[in-house]
């Protein structure tokens, strides 16, 4: 599926709060691309739900869905428009909130106090399966994908 990196990390002080693992060529618009998103739950009581389908469908609607798919994710319940799928998560089915305009779908669930998100374009939900990474050095040393 090509080269994996880290797509990015957030942190609050020493800690990080979030990581953004990738597969697959950015670069190239018909090549699969999966970027996974794990963002542990903030301290406050904060409901990270609506950011999230709010986010995610913006991202869908920058890779061309149509306005009205995305514009139901700004409404009073940001997920009534998005469907449920299942992906395996470490050998067990998760069920997600899904949303697609092809060639992309977004999907994102809760796991175990984490806020677990995936964008995807040229593969189908079927196709991916979620296991955590316990050693990112994978990903920190093989070599970035360069631009076609």
């Amino acid at each position: 599926m090509g080269t994996r990196w880290i797509g990015g990390w957030g942190s609050s002080g020493d800690v990080v709060d979030s990581l953004d693992l990738a597969h697959g060529n950015p670069w190239q618009k018909t090549a699969p691309l999966v970027r996974v998103e794990a963002h542990r739950q903030p301290a406050l009581a904060v409901d990270m739900e609506p950011h999230t389908a709010q986010r995610l469908a913006t991202q869908l609607w920058h890779e061309g869905a149509d306005h009205e798919i995305v514009q139901l994710s700004f409404g009073p319940d940001p997920t009534a428009s998005w469907d449920r799928r299942v992906i395996s998560v470490d050998g067990e089915p998760v069920e997600f909130f899904y949303l697609a305009s092809a060639p992309a779908w977004v999907a994102f669930t809760q796991i175990e106090g984490r806020l677990v998100s995936v964008f995807a374009r040229n593969i189908e939900i079927e196709e991916v399966e979620l296991t955590e990474v316990g050693d990112a050095d994978a990903y920190l040393n093989e070599p970035p994908t360069p631009r076609q």
